[in-house]
């Protein structure tokens, strides 16, 4: 953890990491990015519901004690799920995608 909890590492200092992917079934996935220093990051979670449409949804969460996530890292988390969609449309699947969950105040 950051030396200084309850803060979020400066963006460059952020040390990504992904998380073992959570299969709760054959349709169902969730991925999370995090921050191994801080613990920032954020989660996707991919849903089929048909053959060929998958539900997204994202979760953003704060660094460990923090009540704020900063706005690169919620943008860095909008553009890997943004470019999540593009991929699944690419191979012809009908993606609906949930209103990202921000589970802290933007700074």
């Amino acid at each position: 953890m950051n030396a200084d909890q309850g803060r979020e590492c400066a963006f460059e200092d952020h040390l990504w990491a992904m998380d073992p992917a959570v299969q709760t079934s054959a349709s169902d996935q969730t991925a999370t990015a995090r921050c191994r220093s801080c613990g920032v990051g954020y989660s996707m979670r991919l849903r089929a519901t048909t053959n060929r449409d998958v539900e997204t949804s994202l979760t953003v969460f704060p660094a460990s004690g923090a009540q704020n996530i900063s706005r690169s890292v919620i943008q860095r988390a909008l553009s890997n799920w943004r470019e999540t969609t593009r991929e699944m449309e690419a191979k012809g699947l009908r993606v609906h995608e949930a209103t990202p969950k921000i589970l802290g105040d933007r700074s």
